[in-house]
């Protein structure tokens, strides 16, 4: 069957400048006349939504062993051979493939000195995205990509009073508001975080005219977010580290023929 994917930039404002003052469904108590965002009152009315996450396959993550390389690397056609080709200097990742003698094997037939390389299988990451859930959420939904304390005001320093927020913990955002036309995004009674430290998972309202499959995934490389849909309905959604600006990740509407639990791959694929 064949599938899709549809990769853009997406500028969407999902939450709009909120001052307390203006939520319809708070009561005048539960609310500051002079301060920005939900109260914990209103907070706390809002319907709260169980995720399902998808659990990490540790085997297939850990079935090979990568290395990244250390500057331009020669590539020889055998330990001690003659040079093939140059890598040159970038972010650039190989699969281990043998060792011998000081010399690995990245492909058949080609060997470069293991000093070229730095084992990296300690950084794979663990992280997995969540089910969407049905129906329409009360908030937005975002993950922390760094670790960071919350500022008390939009604009303002973090502060360590408030417990610390890790990378890849899931956020819910209440409201939004710019200062010096950075968005600050409310992720508690209070707490407010810098729009570049969260990626937000913003489902396309509808589906896009480019789109002629049932099942589709778009890509945010603004937010750097994956959405897997059917139909009109997102029901996966994950983080992505899309290309770099030598290696960039093109826009455009693109379809999927074929796919693999795992297969090699090298920068001519």
């Amino acid at each position: 069957m064949k599938h899709l994917i549809l990769i853009v930039v997406f500028l969407i404002t999902v939450n709009t400048p909120v001052l307390a003052s203006d939520c319809d469904s708070c009561d005048t108590a539960e609310v500051l006349a002079e301060s920005y965002g939900l109260t914990a009152a209103a907070i706390e009315k809002l319907k709260a939504v169980e995720l399902v996450h998808l659990e990490p396959n540790t085997k297939l993550m850990h079935d090979r062993w990568y290395a990244r390389l250390n500057g331009t690397v020669a590539v020889h056609d055998a330990p001690h051979g003659n040079v093939t080709r140059i890598i040159e200097d970038g972010f650039n990742f190989v699969t281990v493939m043998a060792e011998q003698d000081g010399w690995t094997q990245i492909n058949p037939n080609e060997w470069i000195l293991s000093e070229s390389a730095s084992t990296s299988n300690y950084v794979i990451s663990s992280f997995t995205g969540f089910f969407y859930p049905e129906g329409q959420l009360d908030y937005t939904l975002a993950w922390a990509l760094v670790n960071m304390y919350p500022s008390k005001e939009p604009g303002g320093n973090p502060s360590e009073q408030f417990e610390r927020i890790d990378r890849y913990d899931l956020l819910r955002i209440f409201a939004t508001v710019e200062v010096d036309d950075i968005r600050w995004y409310q992720v508690a009674p209070d707490q407010w975080v810098h729009q570049h430290r969260v990626a937000k998972v913003l489902p396309l309202q509808q589906v896009p005219i480019t789109v002629d499959t049932e099942r589709w995934i778009s890509i945010d490389l603004f937010e750097q977010v994956l959405i897997a849909y059917e139909g009109e309905r997102p029901v996966f959604a994950t983080l992505v580290s899309t290309g770099l600006p030598r290696w960039p990740t093109y826009e455009g509407t693109f379809n999927i023929y074929i796919d693999r639990k795992s297969t090699r791959l090298n920068s001519s694929h």
